[in-house]
């Protein structure tokens, strides 16, 4: 039986097998973690939302999520990976229902604590946050925006020329320059590798995955074709958006447009 990861040791070495084995629970009885809710380092806390903070930078309210006409079997046929758009500019109630549905916070009874969210998280900790640069959105400023989970609003974090440097960051410059939207999901792996040690690194990649593929389908669902995009400079990414690339750092990317 062929090695778990078959790695020529002349191309490089073996980390992601390294870090496969370290990442494994040892045999215990008990749960290592204790409760999935921490209350330690990143935790919930008073509004049970952890997302990053900017003070500066315009604010764009984004429209009241609306039910979904779509039925999610329809969807899961329709979806694929679109690279081509249409060369007309994406709604501000499209991304507000993206951004929303996709990872935004499901107001629930005043009772319920802390509020849902569209996708699952180990420990509740949602380490994942979303960062839009938009090329072609009517009612949005051409730049880079952060999404704030909390106020379901966008803020500006870079003006409309860090495009360029993002265009430079991908391999894919036919298909980012020419999308409305590309979205880049950075993760915060300190939330969730406080509790999980090296194990959180696996969760957080899941998070992604849960994340990538509610954009995927909710985009699908108010019109948007999108094709993730695995290809980007790493360092150059992460510092268009201000990121260490160790604590915090880009894991995926999306491109969107009007099919």
């Amino acid at each position: 039986m062929d090695d778990l990861f078959d790695f020529d040791p002349g191309d490089a070495v073996p980390v992601a097998e390294l870090f496969h084995e370290n990442s494994k629970l040892p045999p215990r009885v008990s749960n290592p973690y204790g409760s999935p809710f921490g209350t330690e380092h990143g935790a919930p806390g008073a509004s049970g939302v952890q997302t990053k903070a900017y003070r500066t930078g315009a604010v764009t309210d984004l429209p009241s999520l609306a039910p979904l006409s779509r039925d999610l079997s329809d969807l899961l046929r329709q979806r694929r990976s679109v690279r081509r758009y249409r060369e007309e500019p994406v709604e501000l109630w499209q991304v507000g229902q993206l951004l929303g549905w996709s990872h935004g916070l499901m107001r629930a009874p005043a009772d319920a604590s802390p509020p849902r969210r569209p996708a699952p998280s180990a420990g509740g900790l949602y380490p994942m946050e979303i960062f839009v640069a938009a090329q072609s959105v009517v009612g949005l400023k051409r730049g880079i925006h952060h999404y704030d989970v909390e106020t379901h609003s966008l803020k500006q974090v870079a003006a409309g020329c860090a495009l360029e440097e993002i265009h430079r960051a991908t391999l894919y410059p036919e298909i980012v320059t020419r999308a409305s939207l590309y979205v880049m999901m950075a993760a915060a792996f300190g939330r969730t590798c406080h509790k999980y040690g090296e194990r959180g690194y696996r969760f957080v990649m899941l998070d992604c995955g849960h994340l990538a593929q509610n954009l995927h389908l909710v985009g699908a669902a108010v019109g948007l074709g999108s094709v993730g995009i695995g290809g980007f400079l790493d360092d150059q990414l992460n510092d268009v958006l201000d990121l260490d690339g160790v604590n915090e750092a880009v894991v995926h990317t999306m491109a969107l447009g009007v099919e």
